[in-house]
């Protein structure tokens, strides 16, 4: 089953504004899941409602009501929904790291509640 956004919104910047991050709400249908993808930037995941199932860097995180998961530039993941889902995707300016961004080798070392 292909990846199923039943609603995705983006607030739209204010004219000139050049924010360091940027955010997406996402209603996800259950089943919907993802092709394996890279991002330029990092990730937070923030799963509001639902669950969600993600493989990151070869480990699997399921992520429930009110859990979070960063998400490394260039790490290479996919996702699938395993409930209605609602989520909040947050991905810092293009190709940089926030400064306060801990480097892991475990995944599960980027799994926090919310």
């Amino acid at each position: 089953m292909s990846y199923n956004y039943r609603n995705s919104r983006q607030p739209k910047p204010s004219p000139g504004s050049q924010s360091p991050v940027s955010a997406t709400m996402l209603e996800l249908a259950r089943g919907s899941v993802t092709q394996a993808q890279r991002h330029d930037a990092e990730c937070i995941v923030i799963v509001l409602e639902g669950a969600w199932r993600l493989q990151l860097q070869g480990r699997i995180v399921t992520l429930g009501r009110n859990e979070m998961l960063r998400i490394p530039a260039h790490a290479e993941h996919w996702a699938e929904a395993l409930a209605d889902t609602t989520a909040l995707k947050v991905f810092t300016e293009s190709g940089k790291q926030s400064q306060n961004a801990v480097q892991h080798d475990d995944p599960d070392q980027y799994l926090w509640g919310v």
